[in-house]
Protein backbone atom coordinates (compact mmCIF):
# COMPACT_ATOMS: atom_id res chain seq x y z
CA UNK A 1 0.00 0.00 0.00
CA UNK A 2 0.91 3.91 -1.14
CA UNK A 3 0.16 7.20 0.67
CA UNK A 4 1.52 10.40 0.38
CA UNK A 5 2.88 12.48 2.85
CA UNK A 6 2.89 16.27 3.41
CA UNK A 7 5.84 16.82 1.21
CA UNK A 8 3.74 14.70 -1.83
CA UNK A 9 6.20 12.24 -1.25
CA UNK A 10 5.04 8.64 -1.56
CA UNK A 11 5.12 6.97 1.42
CA UNK A 12 5.07 2.78 1.23
CA UNK A 13 4.81 0.25 4.05
CA UNK A 14 7.62 -2.15 4.80
CA UNK A 15 7.51 -5.67 2.93
CA UNK A 16 8.31 -7.72 5.63
CA UNK A 17 7.76 -5.61 8.59
CA UNK A 18 4.58 -4.76 8.78
CA UNK A 19 2.74 -6.88 10.83
CA UNK A 20 -1.51 -6.84 10.90
CA UNK A 21 -1.24 -7.14 14.85
CA UNK A 22 1.43 -4.97 15.33
CA UNK A 23 0.83 -1.93 17.47
CA UNK A 24 3.42 0.91 16.59
CA UNK A 25 3.75 2.49 13.49
CA UNK A 26 7.23 3.71 12.42
CA UNK A 27 8.87 6.10 9.48
CA UNK A 28 12.03 6.14 8.00
CA UNK A 29 12.15 8.04 4.71
CA UNK A 30 9.55 7.00 2.85
CA UNK A 31 9.07 3.60 4.24
CA UNK A 32 6.94 2.70 7.19
CA UNK A 33 7.13 -0.01 9.50
CA UNK A 34 4.36 -1.70 11.56
CA UNK A 35 5.93 -3.56 14.78
CA UNK A 36 5.38 -4.42 18.37
CA UNK A 37 5.92 -2.00 21.23
CA UNK A 38 7.24 -5.12 23.55
CA UNK A 39 9.78 -5.89 20.85
CA UNK A 40 11.15 -2.30 20.93
CA UNK A 41 11.34 -1.85 24.56
CA UNK A 42 13.13 -5.37 25.44
CA UNK A 43 16.21 -4.20 23.00
CA UNK A 44 16.25 -0.30 22.91
CA UNK A 45 16.22 1.77 26.11
CA UNK A 46 15.37 4.81 24.01
CA UNK A 47 12.13 3.29 22.92
CA UNK A 48 11.55 1.72 26.38
CA UNK A 49 11.83 4.93 27.95
CA UNK A 50 9.69 6.83 25.28
CA UNK A 51 6.94 4.13 25.49
CA UNK A 52 6.89 3.88 29.04
CA UNK A 53 5.96 7.93 29.40
CA UNK A 54 2.36 8.46 30.11
CA UNK A 55 0.38 9.91 27.46
CA UNK A 56 -2.18 13.27 28.36
CA UNK A 57 -4.75 12.42 26.34
CA UNK A 58 -2.87 14.25 22.85
CA UNK A 59 -5.33 15.00 20.17
CA UNK A 60 -2.83 13.12 17.85
CA UNK A 61 -0.54 10.47 19.23
CA UNK A 62 2.40 9.20 17.53
CA UNK A 63 2.96 5.96 16.46
CA UNK A 64 -0.16 5.29 14.59
CA UNK A 65 -0.44 4.36 11.32
CA UNK A 66 -2.43 8.16 10.74
CA UNK A 67 0.39 9.31 12.58
CA UNK A 68 3.67 7.27 12.55
CA UNK A 69 6.97 8.19 14.73
CA UNK A 70 9.21 9.60 11.88
CA UNK A 71 12.78 8.24 12.94
CA UNK A 72 15.37 11.23 11.58
CA UNK A 73 18.87 10.00 10.33
CA UNK A 74 17.99 6.87 9.86
CA UNK A 75 17.51 5.06 5.85
CA UNK A 76 14.92 3.12 5.41
CA UNK A 77 17.43 0.03 4.71
CA UNK A 78 19.21 1.06 7.73
CA UNK A 79 15.89 0.76 9.88
CA UNK A 80 15.06 -2.54 8.31
CA UNK A 81 18.50 -3.97 9.12
CA UNK A 82 18.44 -2.77 13.05
CA UNK A 83 14.79 -4.54 12.92
CA UNK A 84 15.47 -7.89 11.43
CA UNK A 85 18.24 -7.90 14.53
CA UNK A 86 15.30 -7.39 17.00
CA UNK A 87 12.99 -10.00 15.15
CA UNK A 88 15.83 -12.77 14.94
CA UNK A 89 14.79 -15.50 17.21
CA UNK A 90 18.31 -16.76 18.17
CA UNK A 91 19.89 -12.93 18.05
CA UNK A 92 22.45 -13.68 15.82
CA UNK A 93 24.42 -11.37 13.99
CA UNK A 94 23.99 -11.07 10.10
CA UNK A 95 26.41 -10.09 8.27
CA UNK A 96 26.78 -6.27 6.89
CA UNK A 97 28.25 -4.86 3.70
CA UNK A 98 31.09 -3.23 4.58
CA UNK A 99 29.88 0.12 3.10
CA UNK A 100 26.54 0.21 5.20
CA UNK A 101 28.36 -0.74 8.59
CA UNK A 102 28.84 2.75 9.47
CA UNK A 103 25.61 3.91 8.80
CA UNK A 104 24.29 1.00 10.98
CA UNK A 105 26.11 1.48 14.26
CA UNK A 106 25.16 4.88 14.02
CA UNK A 107 21.44 4.12 14.08
CA UNK A 108 21.65 1.52 16.83
CA UNK A 109 23.59 3.84 18.48
CA UNK A 110 21.15 6.67 18.25
CA UNK A 111 18.12 4.36 18.94
CA UNK A 112 20.34 2.82 21.90
CA UNK A 113 19.97 -0.55 20.99
CA UNK A 114 23.00 -1.89 23.21
CA UNK A 115 23.15 -5.49 22.05
CA UNK A 116 22.41 -5.10 18.54
CA UNK A 117 25.28 -2.21 18.45
CA UNK A 118 27.72 -4.34 20.26
CA UNK A 119 27.18 -7.17 17.46
CA UNK A 120 27.81 -4.61 14.91
CA UNK A 121 31.09 -2.82 16.72
CA UNK A 122 32.75 -6.13 16.21
CA UNK A 123 31.63 -6.55 13.04
CA UNK A 124 33.00 -2.74 12.26
CA UNK A 125 36.55 -4.00 13.94
CA UNK A 126 37.12 -6.52 11.52
CA UNK A 127 35.79 -5.32 8.29
CA UNK A 128 36.66 -1.70 8.47
CA UNK A 129 40.35 0.06 8.08
CA UNK A 130 41.54 1.25 10.97
CA UNK A 131 41.06 4.85 10.07
CA UNK A 132 37.12 4.58 9.95
CA UNK A 133 36.84 3.03 12.72
CA UNK A 134 38.45 6.02 15.17
CA UNK A 135 36.35 8.05 13.73
CA UNK A 136 33.58 5.73 14.04
CA UNK A 137 34.58 5.16 17.67
CA UNK A 138 35.01 9.09 18.14
CA UNK A 139 31.29 9.64 17.51
CA UNK A 140 29.20 6.76 19.30
CA UNK A 141 31.88 4.56 20.88
CA UNK A 142 32.86 4.11 24.67
CA UNK A 143 36.16 4.94 25.85
CA UNK A 144 37.76 2.11 25.90
CA UNK A 145 36.66 1.39 22.23
CA UNK A 146 38.10 4.88 21.13
CA UNK A 147 41.46 4.26 23.22
CA UNK A 148 41.80 0.93 21.12
CA UNK A 149 41.54 2.50 17.77
CA UNK A 150 43.56 5.62 18.83
CA UNK A 151 46.52 2.91 19.50
CA UNK A 152 46.24 0.37 16.76
CA UNK A 153 46.30 3.32 14.00
CA UNK A 154 49.26 5.16 16.59
CA UNK A 155 51.49 1.77 16.25
CA UNK A 156 50.36 0.95 12.56
CA UNK A 157 52.99 4.00 11.82
CA UNK A 158 51.45 4.31 8.75
CA UNK A 159 50.69 7.82 7.20
CA UNK A 160 47.89 6.78 4.84
CA UNK A 161 45.69 5.17 7.45
CA UNK A 162 44.65 8.72 9.11
CA UNK A 163 41.65 9.77 7.39
CA UNK A 164 41.63 13.24 5.84
CA UNK A 165 38.55 13.98 7.41
CA UNK A 166 39.82 13.04 10.79
CA UNK A 167 39.57 15.83 13.16
CA UNK A 168 43.32 17.70 13.45
CA UNK A 169 43.53 18.04 17.02
CA UNK A 170 43.26 13.88 16.98
CA UNK A 171 45.93 13.67 14.07
CA UNK A 172 48.17 15.76 15.84
CA UNK A 173 47.87 13.28 19.01
CA UNK A 174 48.54 10.17 16.79
CA UNK A 175 51.83 12.37 15.38
CA UNK A 176 53.09 12.97 18.80
CA UNK A 177 52.22 9.23 20.10
CA UNK A 178 54.59 8.11 17.35
CA UNK A 179 57.03 10.68 18.01
CA UNK A 180 57.63 9.85 21.40
CA UNK A 181 56.91 5.92 21.02
CA UNK A 182 60.31 6.37 18.81
CA UNK A 183 62.41 8.08 21.79
CA UNK A 184 61.55 5.52 24.01
CA UNK A 185 62.68 2.80 21.76
CA UNK A 186 66.24 4.94 21.16
CA UNK A 187 65.83 4.81 25.17
CA UNK A 188 65.26 1.11 25.40
CA UNK A 189 68.15 0.43 22.80
CA UNK A 190 70.23 2.12 25.12
CA UNK A 191 69.17 0.77 28.33
CA UNK A 192 69.32 -2.99 26.92
CA UNK A 193 72.88 -2.93 25.04
CA UNK A 194 75.24 -0.28 26.83
CA UNK A 195 75.74 -2.81 29.92
CA UNK A 196 77.09 -5.45 27.19
CA UNK A 197 79.04 -3.18 25.03
CA UNK A 198 82.58 -4.46 24.72
CA UNK A 199 85.14 -1.62 25.23
CA UNK A 200 85.00 -0.69 21.91
CA UNK A 201 86.70 2.45 22.29
CA UNK A 202 89.86 1.45 22.55
CA UNK A 203 89.61 -0.96 19.41
CA UNK A 204 91.63 0.22 16.37
CA UNK A 205 90.35 0.15 13.94
CA UNK A 206 86.72 0.20 15.30
CA UNK A 207 84.83 -3.01 14.69
CA UNK A 208 82.54 -3.58 12.17
CA UNK A 209 79.06 -3.04 13.09
CA UNK A 210 77.10 -6.48 11.69
CA UNK A 211 74.08 -6.72 9.61
CA UNK A 212 71.74 -7.84 12.56
CA UNK A 213 72.05 -4.54 14.75
CA UNK A 214 72.00 -2.51 11.55
CA UNK A 215 68.44 -4.26 11.47
CA UNK A 216 67.59 -4.05 15.33
CA UNK A 217 68.81 0.19 14.76
CA UNK A 218 66.71 0.12 11.82
CA UNK A 219 63.17 -1.24 13.61
CA UNK A 220 63.48 0.61 16.48
CA UNK A 221 64.63 3.83 15.49
CA UNK A 222 62.71 3.86 12.22
CA UNK A 223 59.34 4.06 13.31
CA UNK A 224 58.33 0.70 12.18
CA UNK A 225 54.71 -1.42 13.65
CA UNK A 226 55.84 -3.57 16.13
CA UNK A 227 55.12 -7.07 14.04
CA UNK A 228 56.39 -5.85 11.05
CA UNK A 229 60.09 -5.10 13.35
CA UNK A 230 59.26 -9.05 15.29
CA UNK A 231 58.75 -10.65 11.56
CA UNK A 232 62.00 -9.04 10.47
CA UNK A 233 64.18 -10.64 13.48
CA UNK A 234 61.94 -13.73 13.49
CA UNK A 235 61.58 -14.57 9.62
CA UNK A 236 65.28 -13.23 8.10
CA UNK A 237 67.58 -14.64 10.46
CA UNK A 238 70.04 -15.76 8.03
CA UNK A 239 72.70 -13.31 8.71
CA UNK A 240 73.02 -14.11 12.55
CA UNK A 241 73.83 -17.46 11.52
CA UNK A 242 77.94 -16.86 12.66
CA UNK A 243 77.48 -14.42 15.57
CA UNK A 244 76.75 -15.72 19.03
CA UNK A 245 76.01 -12.16 19.50
CA UNK A 246 73.69 -11.66 17.01
CA UNK A 247 71.80 -14.92 17.90
CA UNK A 248 71.14 -14.13 21.30
CA UNK A 249 69.95 -10.93 20.74
CA UNK A 250 67.50 -12.35 17.89
CA UNK A 251 66.30 -14.70 20.01
CA UNK A 252 65.79 -11.91 22.77
CA UNK A 253 64.06 -9.30 20.39
CA UNK A 254 62.12 -11.97 18.69
CA UNK A 255 60.84 -13.61 21.46
CA UNK A 256 60.56 -11.24 23.99
CA UNK A 257 58.72 -7.62 24.34
CA UNK A 258 60.76 -5.39 22.63
CA UNK A 259 60.49 -2.78 22.32
CA UNK A 260 58.34 -3.06 25.20
CA UNK A 261 55.05 -2.76 24.51
CA UNK A 262 53.35 -1.53 28.20
CA UNK A 263 55.95 1.12 27.80
CA UNK A 264 54.63 2.13 24.48
CA UNK A 265 50.88 1.45 25.25
CA UNK A 266 50.98 4.29 28.53
CA UNK A 267 52.51 6.40 26.13
CA UNK A 268 49.73 6.10 23.76
CA UNK A 269 46.82 6.54 26.72
CA UNK A 270 48.86 9.78 28.11
CA UNK A 271 48.92 11.28 24.54
CA UNK A 272 45.14 10.51 24.51
CA UNK A 273 44.38 12.04 27.74
CA UNK A 274 46.48 14.82 27.38
CA UNK A 275 48.87 13.75 30.12
CA UNK A 276 52.65 14.86 29.79
CA UNK A 277 54.83 12.12 29.05
CA UNK A 278 58.50 12.42 30.15
CA UNK A 279 61.24 11.16 28.51
CA UNK A 280 62.34 8.01 30.19
CA UNK A 281 65.24 7.83 29.38
CA UNK A 282 68.57 7.23 31.42
CA UNK A 283 71.50 6.92 29.52
CA UNK A 284 71.41 9.83 27.05
CA UNK A 285 71.45 10.25 23.93
CA UNK A 286 74.07 8.15 22.61
CA UNK A 287 73.23 4.80 21.20
CA UNK A 288 74.54 2.21 23.09
CA UNK A 289 75.33 -0.61 20.14
CA UNK A 290 77.22 -4.22 20.51
CA UNK A 291 79.30 -4.30 17.90
CA UNK A 292 80.91 -7.51 16.27
CA UNK A 293 84.24 -7.70 14.55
Amino acid sequence: MATKNEAGGVVTRHEKFWFDDGDFVLQAENTQFKVHRFMLSRESDFFKGMLSLPVDTPTVVEGTESAPLFVPEVTASGMSVLLRFIYLRWREMVAINPSDLEAHVLAAHRLQLQKILEGLVEQAKARLPVGRRLMLALRCGPDDWILEEFTTLVQSFSEEAIPDALDPAVTAKIWQARHLIGVQRVATLNADNLERTPPWSSLSPPPRMCEHIRLTIAGIVVQHPRKLFVNMLVRDNSFVSDCPECKAAAERLGKGDYPPLRAETSIIQKVWEGEKVKNSSRRGTGFGIIFCS
